[in-house]
């Protein structure tokens, strides 16, 4: 029978809703395929909530719901704040934002502004500190791939600071506008793997800009 401590972690991005039933050390369900933010119509947010993990809430009234993500952005369901690095986890589970206090909140994002260029995240939060649970790593450099990539520090378990790059944003507007994309096989194509090559263009990459 699960207990008191079970809750509903959502992530809620600009393209997809996820959500997983959690109790201390398990994901009881796990559910994908949900409307993104940029599918839900002003004030459509309890509805689409409610539409893909009501039950769970129906089933589990005591059960706390937290989402992370772009559903706390400006175009989601309410502006959650951006925690100023470095952000250690009390700061952030300070921070919610509760819609129902106590009961359903937002996650804030971080914010870095540290450095010349100010930087932002929403969600990946979240993944960082998971993979430090995961890993039972507390001083790292954490890499979290996709469209913006992220390169995040942390040290002694709090997260110091971090970039963001448009690494994959770059890769896909190349395959597909420049003039090699002609020329490259498709993603889905069995392609040989050359780490002699990939080291190469890393080395040189070190050495400047190469889009000179």
């Amino acid at each position: 029978m699960l207990t008191r401590m079970t809750w509903i972690a959502v992530d809620w991005g600009t393209s997809a809703l996820r959500a997983a039933l959690l109790r201390p050390g398990a994901a009881v369900e796990e559910r994908a395929g949900g409307p993104g933010i940029l599918a839900v119509a002003a004030g459509g947010f309890p509805a689409a909530l409610a539409a893909f993990c009501g039950d769970w809430r129906a089933q589990y009234p005591g059960a706390r719901v937290l989402i992370s993500g772009m559903a706390g952005s400006a175009q989601g369901w309410a502006l959650a704040p951006y925690c100023p690095c470095p952000a250690p986890l009390a700061q952030l589970a300070s921070q919610v934002l509760w819609l129902e206090p106590g009961q359903l909140g937002l996650v804030p994002g971080l914010c870095d502004t540290q450095g010349p260029c100010p930087d932002v995240m929403r969600g990946e939060e979240v993944q960082v500190l998971g993979a430090m649970a995961l890993a039972g790593a507390h001083t790292a450099r954490v890499v979290l791939p996709g469209t913006h990539s992220k390169w995040v520090r942390l040290a002694d378990g709090v997260i110091t600071g971090f970039e963001t790059f448009m690494t994959g944003e770059v890769f896909a507007l190349l395959r597909q506008h420049s003039i090699l994309a002609r020329t490259l096989p498709a993603l889905d194509a069995e392609a040989p793997w050359h780490p002699e090559a990939f080291a190469a263009g890393l080395a040189v990459a070190a050495e400047g800009s190469v889009l000179h």
